[in-house]
């Protein structure tokens, strides 16, 4: 898979409501997460369960600039968190 800026640029404009760059989670390469109607179903769906797991993302990941650096410190973080024992900071 390429790392194409333009394709998450789009991404982020038709996922983001409208209005957000001025906002301070514009800056910080958060995602606003759409209201949920149905408490059993709408919580799970990728349009909600994917900004979500986005927001939880620590700024150093969310600010890669490249897929090869955003992979990297998205393999570091998984793995600090599922095995906090072995990997050290």
């Amino acid at each position: 898979m390429v790392w194409h800026r333009d394709i998450w640029d789009h991404f982020v404009r038709v996922a983001v409501l409208p209005g957000r760059q001025a906002l301070r989670s514009a800056v910080a390469n958060r995602l606003t997460v759409p209201a949920v109607k149905l408490s059993t179903i709408g919580s799970r769906a990728f349009s909600v369960s994917g900004p979500q797991t986005w927001n939880q993302l620590p700024e150093e990941i969310t600010a890669a600039t490249s897929l090869s650096t955003f992979q990297c410190h998205l393999k570091t973080f998984l793995f600090r968190k599922s095995f906090p024992d072995i990997i050290a900071d």
